[in-house]
């Protein structure tokens, strides 16, 4: 038998054709640059501070010491560095976004969804601890402050916009709303329960934040009003407003936090007489303000969000105090003490950043509104900026604090 003789050096299946080899260098060469040009940029750029689109602060290049190297800090800091300095950093954020939910047609991105044109912070499993926790912190303050106080106690939870979402879409993901309800209805007992979701709408809540629009919660509030005036002691909860512009374009902190960006929208406010003279007193700084801080539309620097145009933005403690209803100065008492509102109507909210945008529309029915949020105030020395007597008292909370309740404040174990 004839033994056939093979030529290794025939034995390529696939021979390299002449254009081939140009071309691996040429990529090879094209690589080399981009990331000759990423290591440049570090070297020339001058590094960000604040990252405007996710409203937070960079990372910093940290200090080159022998201890941090040993003890594996530099090089966990420098990681941070480089991933938020790396250059175009947003525009590849929005690449892999678009690549996620478009090209691998993934439902959401990180937690995030696109739906009905609206971004959307998609919470899918109901965490009864947190339900359980909130319930607990406000059965803690109506323990405290309000069992013999003559005060009439009402709660509201506020759905988020993937309640809505699931309306116009049952295969839409979101937790047991229902679940929800009824485990706060057995935990909150002491309180009258209001239900504001059939006011609501998916267009009531701002595209590209989670929160709500105020031009949208006028329903909403006179639900709320009418609901806590079964003693007749407020004023009509009727108000005739006028709709101004806050800002032409605005972009919710969505939009940052998803690494996607939408059209923007313009921010309304509502206002009247009632609104344009009321006073906001800030325990902070013992500050007086206007309901409408324009200072927020303005101002660029870390952390800033538009919608805290509404009340300053987070505070613990805040009095609306409607100033048409103070007595004249000739009202006042010789002695110049401060005048008191007459036949005072009041209403205390323990709320999140949501009431900040509705409570001004309470101002239909109460002369004084004091706004109190535990996440930035301890609960068990309320008692010493506040007596609670006889007023109309609103637990206030959207559903995406409830389930994730941690923020609240616990009271101080050697509380007074």
């Amino acid at each position: 038998m004839k033994q056939i003789k093979i030529d290794k050096k025939k034995t390529d299946i696939r021979p390299q054709n002449t254009w081939q080899k140009p071309l691996q260098l040429l990529m090879l060469a094209v690589l080399f640059l981009c990331w000759l040009s990423v290591g440049l940029s570090y070297l020339i750029s001058e590094p960000n501070d604040y990252s405007a689109a996710e409203r937070r602060r960079l990372a910093s290049a940290p200090a080159l010491t022998f201890s941090s190297i040993k003890n594996g800090f530099y090089l966990s800091s420098m990681e941070n560095y480089v991933k938020d300095q790396f250059p175009a950093r947003d525009s590849f954020r929005n690449v892999k976004t678009a690549s996620s939910l478009y090209g691998f047609l993934r439902l959401q991105d990180n937690g995030y969804a696109i739906r009905d044109g609206h971004l959307a912070l998609m919470d899918m499993t109901l965490n009864e601890s947190s339900v359980t926790y909130a319930c607990t912190q406000m059965q803690y303050l109506y323990d405290t402050y309000l069992a013999d106080s003559g005060c009439h106690v009402y709660y509201c939870i506020i759905p988020d916009k993937n309640y809505y979402l699931q309306l116009s879409d049952p295969s839409y993901p979101t937790l047991d709303y229902e679940a929800m309800d009824t485990q706060i209805q057995d935990l909150l007992d002491f309180a009258s329960p209001i239900d504001i979701r059939n006011d609501l709408a998916l267009s009531s809540f701002f595209r590209t934040d989670t929160h709500w629009k105020q031009e949208s919660l006028v329903p909403a509030a006179n639900t709320i009003l009418s609901a806590m005036s079964a003693d007749d002691r407020l004023t009509s909860s009727t108000e005739e407003y006028s709709i101004e512009t806050a800002l032409d374009s605005f972009h919710g902190v969505l939009c940052g936090n998803m690494g996607w960006d939408i059209p923007s929208e313009p921010m309304h406010y509502l206002t009247n007489d009632r609104i344009r003279s009321a006073e906001a007193v800030h325990l902070e700084n013992n500050g007086c303000n206007t309901v409408y801080d324009p200072y927020y539309l303005s101002y660029d620097g870390p952390g800033v969000d538009p919608y805290s145009f509404f009340l300053s933005g987070s505070s613990a403690f805040v009095t609306i105090k409607n100033t048409a209803a103070l007595p004249a100065a000739s009202e006042t008492s010789a002695a110049g003490e401060q005048p008191s509102i007459m036949q005072s109507r009041e209403l205390i909210v323990f709320r999140d950043s949501f009431g900040s945008s509705i409570a001004p529309l309470f101002l239909a029915g109460y002369d004084q509104i004091t706004l109190i949020d535990t996440r930035y105030i301890n609960p068990s020395i309320l008692g010493d900026y506040i007596t609670f007597t006889d007023q109309d008292v609103l637990f206030l909370y959207s559903t995406l604090l409830i389930n994730s309740s941690y923020s609240l404040k616990a009271p101080a174990q050697n509380s007074h």
